[in-house]
């Protein structure tokens, strides 16, 4: 049977006859109903009682059917409309249905259908009035998070919404237990209440829905075993309801709801608390949380406080006396006593008891010298473990031994709390409550948790006094010494020459010694913790920090200053600072560099100048006249001899200029193109030993920027070192490639992102030896074998090369294998 929530339909027709005939046939089926002549009537009695359901003409004077309609839909959607129009007028119904007509009937129209119609148009309206409902009572509970008003707000609108007279919301902890209830109409005083909650939690509906996790419809509950019978119930039941509230897996809540005749509720009742269900128990859940951050706000004060008094005092007696009378205020206990460990021993000693009498805290007097807990069966397992246990002489899990313990001492609960320190247990408290007291909580414990810290920390404190004195003595002297150091170390930043620079890994200024005011101009005392971009006006110093914060990698570079000085700059990354930058004096190094290389210039000119002369007779000796082989060998040697002579001081002079740090001339150059017009110019070489010259270009490649002068110059080391070292017939194999388009080669490790171009030459030689690959970049290192005897060279190609590579801040390095061959590779 349907409740009649629906009973109440209001009839909009101008004919008379018609809505006579409705009346009298809805009032025959039970249905009550009004009546009005048009739609300016209709809206005026919806405003003052709106009804469950509307049946109305289109064709009315005044206010039509249409327009009824769309005021329905805006002021009042949930109201379900029937729309009664002429037969073979479809096409305004079909314009209502459109509008967001219910449904429709054509006149002259068959009483079944009608009733039919109605009756359809009813569910809905009570389906529409239980989501309102819905809402209403998710608006309700979401819109508060006090956990009583959330409770009597459920059951008040649960109750409204099924028709139901009595009821009940249980809420649950995480063992099943009631914590909470809301009784409807309870005439039941709260003992006799928690009674019959533990028995239908144990054997009735409420205990089954929780345990089932599943909810219930009982309409005769005479013939359903679910539903227990209470025998002292002053209040008939035959029709039952009841929906567990679920949050995250486990049951918040359980709502019953109870009728005193049979066949009350159905399955649209059913699906209402189904359907409130689940942000019911959000609800709960919030409120509940809310309580409880409520009461560990009040808590944590109460901690806060009670940690206060602790700390105060630091004579052994005072301290313990403090502990206890907080632990025991703190936890409502009527007896309270500490004591403490033995040092290296596994025994207490009893150090303070006190009992709460008449209101009062009295400490025992010396005949009560011993803990109550010292014959307590498990406490040697308490300390043994470091656990903390809580008796209750009610509890199921409590053994004989214990049971028969706290009767002979006439305990209700107990507690005893082992102190931690540093692992090991240095005390224990033993906490009691009498008869009529209430059982020690999951929350007594938690605050003994959270205060024991504070306890173990005093009693330390008070034991070990003496020995922090002589600490705080300690560290005072080390405090003073620590400043002595502090000065020196300043003292030797402020004489130092050197220009010390830091900043932090934001970029501000750490650190700035007065040597940057006297060569920089930079006030190195106004730029602390200014950004290094603000601070610093000077463009050299700001790259060198652009470059580190991006590079995160150490490098050495050199700078001028405003006076004209040459700075040689070590910056590194500082772990877990920022950045770090020591700029020494290097002007006279550059003036003796300078005054070298003009000395080396002078001395090649010198040189080449007798060399040039001693070639011209050389050649000159063959033109005038005829000379036998002995002579030709010796002219052939002279002449050998004053070519690796002049290309010698050639590459020393050019190696020379390389380390001096002249400025290389940087513009972006078409690089495959620069490999291949290199090798180009090789091709007669390699073909005087029948040497095949392959070329492998990455067609990726694009423009890079580099000198092309000096980058052909290194080029032409490698390839031609590469050919003169092949074997004859062999291969020597030149490769290109973007970095990121080859992470094959592990060796690009820093900062890879930044390369241009990888460069590779790889030959069929006779390879290197492992101990000769340190010094292969060396000047004038040569690493000889039987094999390459008989090849010439300066020994400075490659030294050559290293430097113009680093030069474009590059790297390169060669892997080799005795009997295979060497490849040579670099980036830049």
């Amino acid at each position: 049977m349907i409740p009649k929530l629906e009973n109440d339909i209001l009839i909009v027709d101008d004919e008379v006859r018609l809505a006579n005939n409705m009346q009298t046939l809805l009032g025959w089926e039970g249905y009550q109903t009004r009546r009005a002549a048009n739609g300016q009537e209709a809206i005026e009695l919806i405003e003052a009682q709106p009804p469950s359901l509307i049946i109305t003409d289109i064709m009315m004077p005044k206010v039509d059917g249409y327009q009824l309609l769309k005021y329905v839909k805006e002021k009042a959607s949930h109201i379900p409309i029937i729309v009664v129009t002429g037969f073979g007028s479809i096409d305004s119904a079909i314009k209502a249905m459109q509008m967001g007509a219910s449904d429709y009937i054509l006149k002259p129209f068959d009483h079944g259908l009608l009733i039919e119609t109605v009756a359809r148009a009813a569910e809905e309206s009570r389906r529409n009035w239980y989501a309102a409902l819905r809402k209403e009572i998710i608006t309700a509970v979401s819109g508060t998070l006090s956990l009583k008003v959330v409770m009597e707000k459920i059951i008040e609108l649960s109750k409204q919404g099924t028709g139901a007279e009595n009821g009940s919301l249980f809420i649950l902890d995480e063992e099943g237990q009631v914590t909470r209830r809301t009784l409807l109409a309870q005439t039941e005083s709260d003992e006799s209440a928690k009674k019959i909650i533990d028995m239908v939690m144990e054997k009735g509906l409420s205990g089954w829905i929780y345990r089932q996790q599943q909810s219930a419809l009982i309409n005769n509950v005479k013939a359903d075993e679910r539903w227990l019978d209470l025998p002292d119930r002053n209040y008939n039941v035959e029709s039952v309801i009841g929906v567990p509230c679920i949050s995250r897996q486990k049951v918040q809540g359980i709502i019953v709801l109870i009728h005193s005749k049979a066949k009350q509720f159905d399955q649209i009742d059913l699906k209402f608390l189904q359907s409130i269900a689940s942000p019911v128990a959000m609800s709960i859940e919030n409120a509940r949380l809310f309580e409880r951050e409520h009461q560990l706000r009040e808590d944590m004060v109460a901690l806060y406080k009670a940690g206060l008094e602790i700390a105060s005092p630091l004579d052994e007696k005072t301290t313990a006396k403090t502990i206890l009378h907080q632990v025991a205020s703190l936890l409502k206990a009527d007896y309270c006593a500490i004591a403490y460990r033995q040092q290296d021993s596994e025994t207490l000693s009893n150090h303070l008891n006190l009992i709460f009498q008449a209101g009062t805290w009295s400490e025992c007097t010396d005949s009560e010298e011993q803990c109550l807990s010292d014959d307590y069966p498990t406490l040697p397992r308490v300390l043994a473990e470091k656990k903390t246990i809580s008796r209750n002489i009610n509890s199921p899990d409590l053994s004989a031994a214990e049971k028969h313990w706290l009767q002979s001492k006439g305990i209700h609960s107990l507690m005893l709390y082992p102190l931690p320190w540093h692992n090991h247990v240095i005390g224990l408290i033993t906490l009691a409550r009498s008869q009529e007291t209430s059982p020690f909580t999951s929350r007594d414990k938690r605050l003994m948790v959270d205060l024991s810290p504070q306890v173990a920390t005093a009693i330390e404190n008070a034991r070990l006094f003496e020995v922090v004195a002589a600490q705080t003595v300690w560290a005072e002297a080390q405090a003073h010494e620590l400043e002595d150091e502090r000065r020196k170390l300043a003292a030797i930043l402020s004489s130092a020459s050197d220009v010390i620079l830091a900043i932090d890994k934001q970029g501000n200024i750490l650190l700035a010694n007065p040597a940057l005011n006297r060569n920089f101009e930079i006030d190195h005392q106004a730029i602390l913790d200014q950004p290094y971009q603000d601070a610093l006006q000077n463009t050299s110093l700001l790259d060198m920090f652009n470059r580190v914060r991006a590079e995160n990698n150490a490098f050495s570079l050199e700078i001028e200053s405003p006076g004209g000085k040459t700075w040689y700059a070590n910056v590194t990354p500082v772990p877990d600072m920022g950045y770090m930058a020591v700029l020494r004096d290097i002007s006279h190094l550059k003036e003796l560099d300078k005054m070298r290389i003009e000395l080396l210039s002078t001395a090649s000119h010198d040189l080449k100048t007798p060399l040039t002369i001693i070639q011209g007779y050389i050649n000159l000796l063959k033109e005038l006249g005829d000379l036998n082989d002995k002579q030709h060998s010796a002219v052939d040697s002279i002449n050998h001899a004053v070519v690796s002579m002049v290309n010698l001081i050639g590459e020393l002079l050019d190696l020379a200029h390389l380390e001096s740090g002249l400025s290389l001339q940087l513009a972006p150059y078409p690089f495959n193109y620069l490999v291949q017009n290199t090798l180009s110019a090789l091709t007669d070489m390699a073909a005087g030993k029948e040497i095949a010259l392959v070329l492998e270009l990455d067609d990726d490649l694009d423009e890079v920027t580099c000198d092309p002068r000096r980058i052909r110059q290194a080029l032409t080391n490698l390839i031609g070192n590469a050919i003169k070292y092949a074997p004859a017939g062999g291969k020597v194999t030149v490769k290109t490639a973007v970095p990121k388009t080859h992470p094959a080669f592990p060796e690009i490790s820093e900062k890879p992102e930044k390369a241009q171009v990888l460069v590779s030459v790889q030959d069929e030689g006779y390879g290197i030896k492992a101990e000769a690959l340190p010094h292969i970049f060396d000047r004038f290192y040569r690493a000889q074998t039987k094999q390459t005897e008989g090849i010439e060279g300066t020994g400075l190609g490659l030294a050559i090369v290293k430097s113009i590579i680093e030069q474009h801040r590059g790297k390169i390095w060669v892997e080799s294998q005795v009997g295979k061959g060497s490849t040579f590779r670099f980036i830049i």
